[in-house]
């Protein structure tokens, strides 16, 4: 850049001093110059001007003294060319502000003056050109010059102006505009005196005379005396007016003379008239300028108002011109005009009542008639609304009928609306904007007529229809519009909301938002062309509009609007108003009371946003400034703009986010192609469907593909346009949150956190909640929350917003090892952005060593993992928070450290790879190229140039590092370590589990001690020209290339290590493959030469399969699926290379996580790659797996159809067995990463089983088998581990090949080699298994897909009738000590089951497990009547047995049978309801862990309880209810019931009563956890007895026991009781919900209370009057409804 230009300017120079006899024009080089200096970034332009502003050559000041001093006469064109430059340097001056001419002020303006003082031309332009970059620089308030240097070049400018013979108008306007200039700045203002110094005195001794100084005073009357000059040109008015309009500003506070402002008035009254086409129009629009900025000053008598209609007319005529720049200015000259003349006329100090009446009416009446009139153009019709809006308010302090109607003024309006639809494609822009501006005119309106009314005042709901119309239809068109409609959008929405809520208060503008909100987000996150009218864009592919909206989101909301991304820009709005070479002044100028003017908003006259001044005019700098800037503006100085009606719009905002978070259809599906999937794998199904997919697929719609979202882990979204949508909702909400702070977001940061934790559980794939998340967090830390109570148990309250924050965290922390890719590192950022005192070190530091290894790939996770490290683990943080922190988490914080340091060494690797990279293959590598033979100035030069690139790019460097981006990680990590002293010891000390230093990397060592890779090279320069062969050995490279591919940060080096294991992988397969075959062919067992090296390279091959370098993962994902196919054609056992790889693939399986050691592997594998690796080896064992088969004869396989029992099912496919055997391994191993990776492959193998039916039929009741065993073991897996989910899976598939092959299945294996695998040879024998240790199992995953496989199964026995008769016909195997359903674990006492005994938790805790696997067995064995309520109830006797026999060889002991204990369980694990007196005690978050899992198993037991008495009482109340009765007297107790005077039995205070108050109305007391304000168990709960209060109440055969309806009558008595006492506990109408405690308490109480209402009980319990009456219930609840209408709190 800077060679062009100088070349540029040594040509200037040299053809304007005739140097070069060349045939160029001067002027067009300056154009080539000005194109070079319009191109340049902002980074470039302080070297630009060091070049153009210099005064040694070439620069253009060295220029224009060159030319002054050396030609004596110049020609027009070098002329020209002086005149272009000098406006070239101006425009210059301008781009680079004052930081930036500053250096080169003083010697422009001494350049200029010269150049000023000697032209002696007689067009003079280029003595015009000369004052131009001198008023720029004093603009600028440069240069720096004191008061006598400032008056002195003012008096010579003055004389100048002066003398009217020697100078042009052209020179006389620019004079003027260096002396406006002057005033404009209010520094050297002030010196523009009259007054003479005592040197100044001294100095006009030896002078002839001393001119006075132009003052403001000398420049009003000069800009005046310029429209009385006959020959002065268009340019010299409108330099005269803004030279008023300067001199206005100057006279700052003073008093002007009434005929002065009468002449400013006529002056500018008749420059208002519009030239006619062809004419300069800078008169008129100076004359805008003029009113737009001082239309206070000019409004009063006799100003503006003595002509108000005159000039209304003028400016209307003037917003219609045909001239662009006319009408943009006519709008704010407009809209300060109408606000200037309201605040006159209702201003009784301004004129007699009378006059301004008149007046009022007079120009009403113009308003009106533009209304009404048919011929009015649509700018005249919204000119004349915008007046109405204004002179309301004059008309309302008149107390004048004219206007004052507002009724009659809203319903006038109405028909006033522009709400258009355009046609796609129809470039019809001009109606566009007129449309918009008239409903923002509109909106304006409505707030200034609403503004008028008292608050308290209701609004008309037509008015409010209007209102969501107006907005709807703006916010629809906002993204098109330029900058200063959206400014003014923004402005007016914002005055309209703050009106609402001052006219209604939150309920008014809380109503109204729930009406736009829904529409406004809606209109937000389209995904459509950038401008559909427009004809070349409405076809375009469509984007994301979101981003445009970002700004207008962040105005309501009460935040900085213009710090966001594609923000209006208030300099490019206010640019379009100014001319272009004038500045402005940062005063403002009071109203008569001395007020701050707030002038309206100019609109812009196009959707492009390009500066409409045209090149006649120059622009004033602040001009015309507008309310809605000035609030925006304001705002982003002061931070947030918390007000009430911000507070409302926040709320509404977030509420529709979490909503739309719960309506869309954000299901996922199986993806066609999973990431790194062989894409030469061939389909399972048949090929010619296959094909006809992809036809079918490639003629989709390119819009609906474009939309196809992939989610990873081998899902897409079911429905594209839902999960678009929320993609988009998930940026703008955390762009919105990032950008507003305030207190409002505290307040939902509790409900908040719960609704995303429940949906991200709900919706596991998606990492929007994440972020959400995150945004919501770093909201809340920005305005102040604390967090410190969370860690504190005895501080933290139940219903706290730490608390809730703290558990959604701590879910994430367990999750996020088993995630991949953008969702694994969407969680981790979450957990190290989240705010102090949530999570301790000690869980921060897994996810912080996680965070760095995935970091290395992805930049930001690596800044915020060091960003915590900063803040909460290096020495400098104790320190710093020392005061503040205790000794017990500085010591935790310490003994951390060194497993964290670790994680840090690939960084310092990756930086010292650089530098090297950098000394090696920079820019020096061609510089002794360059360089070579050339000793001369360029080479210097070009050496120059190369070493401040250097510096720059050091530089550059530098500043990533301190922001943390980028390649300033490393820098960052380097000074990290040197903060933590001694820590940093760990990077050569670290020891990984096996004890071996963690950078020592096991590949390096080689993998066979014998040399057996070689590579043979013939090369010339043997003897006569002949050959050489050379023998290459390739061994002591394998494991340096594999470290290299599997951790070098450097990309180069990783991709060529990745492509040479890639080879010498082939020439190894291919060696092996010439070679001559073993005398076993396939089935040798004999290992080759490179078994040993394949054992270390398959686990390579798996990494890099996954890597996150693509083209590592392209090489070998796919190598790795032709491996599999290769090595599974031996069909020996056991054959050695085929063990190395399904060794490798079954390792592969495995989450390497999931041991949480806490040390730093050296193996390089990054847990990111966990999800991806797993998927991968899945797929490969299903790959082995087929082509084993595929690769045997066809005789052998059977043809995949019907085949002996010597097929594949009988033994010929070892490679099956060796698979499946290895898998089955995995599923019963503790590890739950290892069962995880199991249960996906064997999901996948079971999919490619359903080719080979023998092979179903020989490992399908194993797999089941396996399955289920495997399931017994997730009970203590940690939260989201995944193999309990994935075991399920397996299981249903296992059943459902069962199910197809069970007529096989059910009969034994004809020979021996066909003998099945497992523990069982017949689906019969495995089906009482199932039943007999599975359906009743403690286990709850276990007990589930064991009832789910007996039910599916059961049915396809041969023989099989119905559920009983099958268990009459095994009874001799399953009965007896063998029933499912007994309870094996002794029972414990009352104190144990409460908790109160600690010594006897675990036996509590256990038996309570038990007796509810029990209890859950009873109900379901009843739903499918296996057994009858008699077996239950009489411990497992067969039907028709004894019914007194309590044991023996067909039942169970008494104390085993699960009704007894349920029944024990409710004498002394449920207690009695509080009274009046007692108070409830709450299940404390401080408890421990043992304590919470026993509290978890009362509330599992106490619902079994209550649901197996619900169906109890549905099934059997059609008998005669004996057994029925009977069940409910063991539940109730020997004294639960008795018989009353009248032979009804009643129930006094029985075990099912307490626990259905209990349930309803104080669930805590039965161990519900409603910490964190979570209500899973009270819910659980509460539903449960309205179950079973469901079939007691309604009509039906149960309600006519005895039993029955001596506990319905018990339980409504006791719950009447409760809800009719004197203490408030019960009564929901008296929750507090001014507290957290108390909104907490209502929420629980609310599930009871929902359901009673569900079984009609609730009305009939609550009292008819008093305190808890039910009609202060609904009133109550009414009003709660209304002001919590959102239903975070209720």
């Amino acid at each position: 850049m800077e060679d062009t230009l100088k070349d540029l300017l040594e040509r200037l120079s040299a053809v304007a001093t005739g140097a070069a006899n060349v045939h160029e024009k001067p002027s067009a080089i300056v154009e080539e110059v000005k194109d070079v200096l319009d191109h340049l970034a902002r980074d470039e332009l302080p070297a630009a001007s060091a070049v153009l502003l210099s005064t040694d050559a070439p620069g253009a000041l060295h220029h224009l003294e060159l030319v002054r001093a050396e030609v004596h006469k110049p020609n027009g064109d070098v002329n020209t060319g002086r005149t272009r430059l000098l406006e070239c340097v101006t425009s210059h001056i301008a781009r680079i502000g004052k930081d930036g001419a500053e250096p080169y002020a003083r010697d422009i303006k001494q350049t200029c003056e010269r150049t000023f003082r000697s032209e002696r031309g007689s067009q003079r332009s280029v003595k015009a050109a000369s004052l131009l970059p001198i008023a720029e620089l004093f603009r600028l308030g440069l240069p720096r010059m004191n008061a006598v240097e400032t008056r002195s070049i003012a008096r010579e400018l003055r004389e100048d102006y002066e003398r009217d013979r020697l100078n042009s108008a052209r020179v006389k306007a620019n004079i003027l505009q260096v002396i406006a200039a002057l005033h404009d700045d209010p520094l050297t203002s002030t010196h523009l005196t009259e007054e003479v110094t005592a040197d100044e005195a001294a100095a006009a001794v030896k002078k002839a005379d001393l001119k006075p100084a132009p003052t403001a005073r000398w420049l009003l009357t000069a800009g005046l005396a310029t429209l009385e000059t006959k020959d002065g040109g268009t340019l010299l008015v409108a330099e005269g007016l803004d030279g008023i309009s300067s001199a206005l500003t100057a006279t700052f506070g003073e008093e002007i003379e009434s005929s002065t402002v009468k002449d400013v008035c006529d002056a500018t009254m008749q420059s208002l008239a519009i030239p006619s086409s062809g004419q300069r129009t800078d008169k008129t629009q100076a004359a805008l300028r003029l009113v737009a900025r001082h239309a206070d000053v000019l409004a009063p008598p006799p100003g503006f108002m003595a002509r108000a209609s005159e000039c209304f007319q003028a400016l209307v005529k003037c917003r219609c011109a045909s001239n662009k720049a006319i009408r943009t200015l006519a709008v704010p000259a407009l809209d300060e005009f109408l606000r200037a003349l309201s605040d006159a006329l209702g201003d009784d100090a301004a004129a007699p009542a009378s006059e301004r009446e008149a007046v009022l009416s007079s120009l009403s009446e113009e308003v009106y008639e533009l209304l009404d009139s048919p011929t009015a153009r649509n700018k005249e019709k919204t000119a004349a609304v915008r007046a109405l809006g204004k002179l309301v308010r004059a008309a309302w302090a008149i107390g004048s009928q004219a206007t004052a109607d507002a009724d009659l003024l809203m319903t006038k309006l109405t028909k006033l609306m522009m709400v258009h639809d355009f046609v796609d494609g129809g470039n019809d822009f001009d109606r566009r904007f007129e449309a918009m501006e008239r409903q923002c005119v509109m909106l304006s309106t409505y707030t200034d007529i609403i503004s008028l009314q008292p608050p308290g005042t209701p609004v008309e709901e037509s008015v409010l229809d209007l209102l969501v119309d107006i907005l709807k239809f703006l916010w629809r068109h906002y993204h098109t519009a330029g900058d200063r409609m959206q400014l003014q959008l923004l402005g007016a929405t914002d005055e309209f909301f703050a009106e609402l809520h001052r006219r209604g208060g939150s309920t008014l503008l809380r109503g109204f938002a729930q009406r736009v909100t829904r529409p406004m987000v809606s209109l937000t996150l389209r995904v459509a062309p950038p401008d559909p009218i427009d004809s070349h864009l409405f076809r375009s592919p469509p984007e994301p509009l979101w981003p445009r909206y970002v700004s207008p989101w962040t105005h309501l909301l009460g935040g900085d609007a213009l710090a966001v991304a594609n923000a209006p820009s208030l300099e490019k709005a206010e640019a379009k108003t100014r001319r272009r070479s004038r500045g402005g002044s940062d005063r403002t100028t009071p109203n008569r009371e001395g007020r701050q003017r707030s002038l309206s908003v100019s609109v812009d006259m196009g959707s492009h946003g390009g500066d409409t001044p045209s090149s006649e005019g120059r622009a004033r700098g602040g001009d015309v400034f507008s309310p809605s800037l000035d609030r925006i503006a304001s705002g982003a100085q002061s931070g947030s703009g918390a007000d009430p009606h911000h507070v409302v719009m926040y709320d509404s905002f977030i509420d529709e986010v979490l909503q739309l978070c719960q309506t869309l259809d954000l299901d996922v599906v199986r993806a066609h192609r999973a990431m790194g999937e062989d894409p030469n794998d061939e389909p399972t199904t048949n090929e010619n469907d296959s094909s006809q997919e992809r036809e079918n697929g490639d003629g989709e719609d390119g819009a609906l593909r474009a939309l196809a979202l992939e989610l990873g882990e081998g899902v897409a979204a079911s429905n594209a346009g839902d999960m678009q949508t929320f993609l988009c909702l998930v940026d703008l909400a955390c762009s919105v949150l990032g950008s507003v702070s305030h207190d409002a977001i505290v307040r939902w940061l509790a409900p908040l956190m719960e609704r995303l934790a429940a949906l991200s559980a709900a919706r596991p794939l998606l990492s929007g909640f994440y972020k959400i998340a995150r945004a919501a967090l770093g909201a809340a830390n920005r305005a102040g929350a604390s967090f410190e109570d969370a860690l504190d148990q005895s501080t933290s309250s139940e219903g706290s917003t730490s608390s809730a924050c703290r558990a959604f965290l701590l879910d994430v922390c367990a999750a996020q090892p088993r995630l991949s890719d953008e969702l694994r590192a969407s969680a981790l950022q979450l957990v190290l952005s989240s705010p102090r005192g949530l999570l301790t070190p000690g869980e921060l530091a897994a996810p912080l060593r996680d965070a760095l290894r995935v970091g290395l790939h992805h930049p930001p996770l690596a800044s915020a993992a060091l960003d915590l490290l900063e803040t909460r683990f290096s020495a400098g943080a104790h320190t710093a928070a020392g005061a503040h922190r205790d000794e017990e988490e500085r010591r935790e914080v310490d003994g951390l450290l060194p497993s964290v340091v670790g994680a840090l060494r690939p960084y310092l690797d990756r930086s010292v790879i650089s530098d090297l990279g950098s000394n090696s293959f920079g820019d020096g590598s061609n510089d002794s190229k360059s360089n070579e033979g050339d000793p001369t100035a360029q080479a210097m030069y070009r050496a120059k140039r190369i070493a401040a690139r250097r510096a720059k790019a050091a530089d550059e460097e530098t500043a990533r590092g301190e922001h943390g981006e980028g390649g300033g990680v490393d820098a960052r990590v380097a000074r990290l370590l040197g903060k933590m002293g001694g820590a940093a010891h760990a990077l050569v000390d670290a020891k990984t589990p096996e004890g071996k230093n963690a950078h020592d990397d096991s590949n390096e060592s080689l993998w066979d001690p014998r040399a057996v890779v070689s590579l043979e090279l013939s090369v010339g320069g043997g003897v006569n020209g002949s050959a050489v062969r050379l023998e290459l050995w390739l061994d002591p490279m394998l494991p340096r290339a594999a470290a290299l591919a599997l951790t070098s940060p450097d990309r180069a080096s990783k991709v060529a290590a990745a492509e040479f294991l890639h080879a010498a992988t082939l020439l190894m397969v291919g060696t092996n493959a010439r070679a001559a075959a073993p005398k076993g062919g396939d089935y040798a067992r004999e290992p080759t030469r490179y078994h040993h090296v394949y054992r270390r390279l398959f686990p390579v091959i798996i990494e890099l399969a996954v890597d996150p370098e693509p083209v590592t993962r392209m090489l070998f994902s796919s190598l790795a699926y032709q491996l599999a196919r290769w090595f599974t054609r031996n069909q020996a056992r056991e054959a050695a290379e085929t063990v190395a790889l399904l060794d490798a693939i079954t390792e592969g399986l495995a989450d390497p996580l999931s041991n949480d050691d806490g040390g730093v592997t050296g193996s390089g594998k990054t847990s990111g790659a966990t999800a991806q690796r797993r998927e991968l080896c899945a797929k490969l064992a299903a790959e082995c797996l087929k082509w084993s088969v595929k690769h045997l004869p066809a005789a052998a396989a059977g043809g995949g159809g019907s085949g002996g029992a010597g097929g594949a099912g009988g033994g010929a496919a070892v490679n099956v067995k060796s698979i499946l055997r290895r898998l089955f391994a995995f599923q019963t191993h503790p590890n739950p990463g290892k069962r995880l990776g199991a249960s996906v492959a064997l999901q996948r193998c079971l999919g490619e089983l359903r080719q080979f039916p023998q092979l179903v039929e020989a490992h399908a009741l194993e797999i089941l088998e396996t399955t289920i065993r495997s399931l017994r073991l997730c009970e203590g897996d940690p939260p989201r581990a995944g193999a309990e989910e994935a075991g399920a899976l397996l299981c249903r598939a296992a059943v459902r090949a069962c199910a197809r092959h069970a007529g096989a299945l059910c009969r034994a294996p004809a020979t021996a080699s066909a003998r099945r695998g497992g523990g069982f040879e017949t689906l019969p024998r495995l089906v009482e298994w199932i039943f007999a240790r599975g359906t009743a199992r403690v286990e709850t995953r276990a007990r589930l897909e064991s009832q789910l496989a007996f039910a599916a199964l059961v049915q396809r026995l041969p023989g099989y009738t119905s559920p009983g008769q099958w268990l009459a016909g095994v009874a001799d195997t399953v009965g007896g000590p063998s029933w499912p359903f007994r309870v094996t674990v002794a029972r414990p006492d009352g104190e144990a089951v409460l908790g109160n005994k600690t010594e006897d938790v675990a036996g509590a805790t256990a038996w309570m497990r038990n007796v509810t696997a029990s209890l859950h067995w009873a109900r379901w064995a009843l739903e499918r009547d296996i057994v009858t309520l008699a077996m239950i109830v009489r411990g497992g006797v067969k039907s028709g047995g004894d019914g007194g026999n309590e044991g023996g060889e067909g039942g169970v002991a008494k104390t085993d049978c699960p009704v007894a204990a349920a029944a024990h369980f409710l004498k002394v694990g449920v207690p009695r309801l509080p009274g009046d007196d007692d108070d409830v005690v709450a299940v404390s978050s401080a408890r421990g862990a043992r304590l919470r899992d026993l509290d978890r198993a009362r509330v599992k037991l106490a619902v079994q309880v209550m649901v197996l008495a619900q169906h109890a009482i549905a099934k059997e109340g059609n008998d005669d209810g004996a057994t029925l009765g009977e069940f409910l007297e063991i539940l109730d107790g020997p004294d639960g019931g008795q018989n009353d005077e009248s032979g009804v039995v009643s129930v006094s205070d029985g075990g099912l009563t307490r626990l259905l108050c209990l349930a309803t109305l104080a669930p805590e007391t039965l161990g519900a956890d409603v910490t964190g304000g979570r209500l899973d168990d009270v819910n659980q709960l509460a539903g449960a007895a309205a179950r079973m209060l469901q079939p007691m109440v309604t009509e039906g055969a149960a309600r006519g026991v005895p039993r029955v309806a001596a506990t319905r009558r018990g339980a409504r008595d006791a719950l009447w009781r409760a809800l009719s006492s004197r203490s408030d506990r019960f009564d929901l109408g008296s929750a507090d919900l001014h507290t957290a405690r108390g909104l907490t308490a209502a929420r629980q109480l609310s599930a009871g209370y929902r359901a009673l209402a569900n079984v009609n009980l609730l009305r009939q319990l609550l009292p008819t009057e008093g305190p808890a009456s039910r009609t202060r219930l609904a009133k109550r609840l009414l009003v709660s409804l209304f002001l919590f209408s959102y239903g975070q709190f209720v």
